[in-house]
């Protein structure tokens, strides 16, 4: 039974249609649909951005634009034009009400397209679809997602299963898609994505000057790692704050003189490791993280030499999941700034030397698997 039908049953009431109030906004395009991605609160898609770069060549030769509305300022949409902070919710009901079609949760703006009988494709987790569906909607023009799994909805705020995001991007797209353009199906299929890969990272490599005070954001990622240079590292310290990542020792000194700039240490215990080097940064009061690749019978020789200084992280490489190894694309939440050039991945960036051995080059890929989206372009 729809909530609307249970409500009208307890109240005694019966079910008939509201009166919106709309308000005129101006636009200087006719042809729109309407996306309302998030609502602020649990039931939030995290892939938005996938979906729409998904659809928007094929809406740009129709010439119809996304327009994102919304109650609440969220995250602007990249290929969106974006009014949350200037529509009032009249003026939202005068956009839905001459728009093309909806795009988004299960909302007010949901609700507001059914009664304006518009083409909708709705995400759906914490309800069930048949207990909220568009009310006034012919079926005809509606596709209503909801996760294929059998868990069950909260029915509340927040969804401690996040059933929303099992929703592949390519199914919302090709359901939008198909109320336009029928015949065109999008080559495009989700094989993994990881759990960090919206954590968007920037990460720099000092093997070449680098200007810190050109860089745009204020946690970039310093790779000893890939590139040990202690006097680059200080020379950017100078004027950056920064998070090293590290697998040999950094001389003391520098890290006492410039402690203020250093925000996080990730230390990664390889064979050969020093404890007293977690040892000075307790010391010093910088924060730091222990990760490890070895595997458990190797790092077991090392734990104790560290069991005063907290746990060790055991990063672990999945060779088991299942990849096309041949003809399959990758997006990655990391920017490896090095040279000059900007590398998704580090097989990325050892790759960007042609005598590099390549042998294992795949399972240095799978290390970034967290960070990947990965996914084909066939039929």
């Amino acid at each position: 039974m729809h909530i609307l039908e249970q409500m009208a049953i307890s109240s005694s009431s019966k079910i008939g249609e509201p009166y919106i109030y709309e308000k005129y906004f101006p636009l200087n395009f006719e042809k729109y649909v309407c996306i309302n991605p998030f609502d602020g609160q649990g039931n939030n898609y995290k892939y938005w951005e996938e979906v729409i770069e998904l659809l928007f060549p094929y809406f740009k030769k129709m010439d119809i634009y996304f327009l994102q509305i919304g109650n609440k300022k969220v995250k602007s949409l990249s290929n969106c034009i974006d009014i949350t902070e200037q529509a009032d919710i009249n003026q939202q009901a005068y956009l839905i009400k001459n728009s093309l079609g909806y795009l988004g949760i299960d909302n007010y703006a949901l609700s507001l397209s059914s009664f304006y009988k518009k083409i909708i494709v709705g995400i759906y987790s914490r309800n069930f679809v048949s207990n909220s569906y568009p009310f006034w909607s012919d079926k005809k023009n509606c596709t209503l997602i909801f996760p294929k799994t059998d868990a069950k909805p909260s029915f509340s705020e927040h969804d401690p299963l996040d059933l929303i995001n099992k929703i592949k991007p390519e199914e919302i797209c090709q359901s939008f898609l198909n109320f336009f353009d029928k015949k065109t199906k999008i080559k495009f299929k989700t094989i993994f994505i990881g759990k960090d890969f919206l954590n968007k990272t920037l990460e720099f490599v000092l093997d070449k000057d680098t200007n810190p005070q050109q860089i745009p954001i204020d946690n970039p990622i310093i790779r000893m790692d890939y590139h040990f240079d202690e006097q680059k590292l200080v020379d950017f310290l100078r004027y950056k704050k920064a998070i090293i990542f590290t697998d040999r020792v950094i001389d003391q000194s520098i890290m006492s003189s410039l402690k203020q700039n250093i925000l996080h240490v990730i230390y990664l215990i390889k064979e050969n490791n020093d404890p007293n080097f977690i040892k000075q940064l307790k010391e010093l009061g910088i924060r730091y993280t222990m990760i490890s690749y070895l595997d458990e019978e190797a790092l077991n020789k090392h734990k104790i030499e560290y069991m005063d200084y907290g746990l060790i992280i055991s990063k672990s490489i999945d060779k088991n999941i299942d990849l096309p190894y041949s003809n399959f694309y990758y997006k990655s939440s990391r920017s490896i700034v090095s040279g000059g050039e900007t590398y998704p991945t580090e097989k990325d960036w050892l790759s960007r030397n042609k005598d590099t051995n390549t042998e294992k080059i795949d399972d240095i890929l799978l290390k970034d698997l967290d960070n990947l989206f990965i996914f084909t372009l066939d039929n």
